[in-house]
């Protein structure tokens, strides 16, 4: 069975959307994991609202980097208001995977259903 863990930083509506996402994963026959090296797909919920919060999303990406060189098969997915304002050094951190702009498809997008 496939794992995912998600980590959200930003507003109530980025919580409340990381709820739905873990839903629709669940539904797809995903099991949520508390630690990002246990999982298959991680996905994190961004916001740029404040300087602080786009620099934690930054550390992040960039933290998560030696787990995806050690485990080239997880899947680095982004959501959130991020993804929109800042996708050149998005593209830099992530290699290839996935994005999901606003009022996009997490199955089509993350997963190619």
């Amino acid at each position: 069975m496939p794992k995912y863990h998600i980590w959200t930083i930003g507003c109530q509506m980025n919580f409340a959307d990381s709820r739905r996402a873990g839903e629709e994963l669940a539904r797809l026959g995903y099991t949520e994991v508390k630690r990002p090296q246990d999982a298959d797909l991680i996905l994190l919920n961004t916001c740029v609202v404040r300087q602080s919060a786009e620099d934690k999303v930054v550390g992040r990406l960039t933290s998560l980097q030696g787990l995806k060189r050690r485990k080239p098969e997880i899947l680095l997915a982004l959501m959130g208001c991020f993804v929109d304002e800042i996708p050149a050094l998005i593209v830099a951190h992530l290699s290839g995977d996935a994005l999901l702009r606003h009022g996009g498809n997490l199955a089509a997008s993350f997963l190619g259903t």
